[in-house]
């Protein structure tokens, strides 16, 4: 329906669920106005992991099939459950996983059949008081830790927050940091779209007060020089000591 003459039109949509993939919505709702070839999805709202998500998006149609989609979007990401999205996005239960995820999301770029898809921009991501060194990619840092300092657990309440920005082919942080009640680590590098992973990680003992100088004093010869380097894919992550801590 809408002013035919113009090619114009606009849409409300109410939902009780909808989903693709590994995106689970519910209670969703959004406004859609066309004119010509231009689309535009606004005030988008939905439940999601027990969180909620907000957004818009604008489309502009081809005029042939051999012609790409260019889409723009924005969207906000507010106190998502962590465990149920890493659940949806992995396959696999996170029965000790814990946490709220948040952020913001900005990204345009083409989307066809003979000229492939592409992706650019930027956003920021918070995850408060989870357990994230309990998740498979930090195995291999648990393992490093526990034979340089035995007896110590790190799997305690951490908070991890990021800028980043997406290129074409891979994300890029040059701010990533996860801080702990024992352990905070920085890192800086790219995952690539195909699932390799390229990051410099530093790690250090404690933030600030006098336990934390007092646990950095006792420990400096083994964590003055703890960074790592994280490499392989997703599925098999890599972590490799870059210096040996001279004892």
């Amino acid at each position: 329906y809408g002013r035919h003459e113009d090619n114009w039109g606009e849409l409300r949509l109410e939902a009780d669920h909808m989903g693709y993939a590994w995106c689970d919505l519910t209670r969703v709702r959004l406004e859609v106005e066309a004119a010509g070839r231009e689309v535009w999805i606004q005030r988008a709202n939905a439940n999601a992991y027990g969180g909620s998500v907000s957004g818009r998006a604008q489309l502009r149609l081809p005029e042939a099939p051999s012609i790409p989609v260019a889409y723009e979007f924005d969207a906000t990401l507010s106190n998502l459950q962590f465990a149920e999205l890493l659940r949806a996005l992995t396959d696999r239960e996170a029965q000790t996983q814990r946490g709220r995820l948040s952020g913001v999301l900005r990204l345009s770029g083409f989307i066809g059949e003979g000229q492939g898809r592409t992706a650019f921009g930027e956003g920021q991501i918070r995850i408060r008081r989870g357990q994230l060194l309990d998740i498979p990619l930090f195995g291999g840092l648990s393992q490093h830790l526990s034979a340089l300092m035995p007896g110590m657990c790190f799997l305690s309440q951490s908070d991890f927050r990021a800028g980043f920005r997406i290129r074409d082919g891979y994300v890029e942080t040059e701010d990533a940091e996860l801080r702990g009640d024992i352990l905070t680590l920085s890192g800086v590098g790219r995952y690539f779209f195909d699932g390799r992973l390229q990051f410099r990680i530093e790690a250090q003992l404690l933030r600030s007060g006098a336990v934390a100088d007092i646990l950095r004093l006792l420990t400096s010869p083994v964590t003055r020089l703890l960074e790592f380097d994280l490499s392989g894919t997703l599925d098999r992550p890599e972590w490799t000591l870059r210096n040996l801590p001279r004892l």
